[in-house]
């Protein structure tokens, strides 16, 4: 249990980060999603 109450901050910080570049548009996706996928992969990296 203990676990899975680390991991839910953690996911719901990335879905929102994943809809940020949705809800501001487009143009700002290019320029997001790079930083998104840094902070995803850090992310995964210090969970394993």
């Amino acid at each position: 249990m203990g676990l899975t109450r680390a991991w839910l901050p953690r996911l719901s910080a990335v879905r929102l980060l994943l809809l940020l570049p949705l809800l501001s548009g487009q143009i700002l996706t290019a320029e997001i999603l790079p930083v998104c996928l840094a902070l995803l992969t850090r992310m995964l990296l210090i969970g394993i």
